[in-house]
């Protein structure tokens, strides 16, 4: 697995949890302390973010920061002949 590979699982599982509580980017960004390009950003998977700020998302999303690193038991490298296939 690459870098660019966990920065899009932890970009994804961010937004996954962000859309569940019903809140859009701009509305989580505010709540959170942060600007709007930011959670853009660490969502598409362009950028990580620190510890500290994990931290602070997963806090305000009610899930451990563990949720927002798991890869997904099915994740395929792409250097595998398996297709890559995200479950969240």
């Amino acid at each position: 697995m690459t870098e660019n590979d966990f920065l899009r699982i932890v970009g994804r599982n961010i937004a996954y949890y962000r859309k569940l509580s019903g809140l859009s980017q701009k509305e989580f960004a505010a709540q959170i302390g942060l600007q709007l390009i930011t959670i853009a950003t660490i969502e598409c998977g362009k950028a990580g973010t620190t510890t500290k700020t994990l931290k602070k998302i997963s806090d305000a999303l009610g899930v451990k920061p563990e949720q927002l690193v798991m890869i997904p038991e099915n994740f395929a490298s792409p250097k595998s002949n398996r297709r890559r296939v995200y479950v969240s």
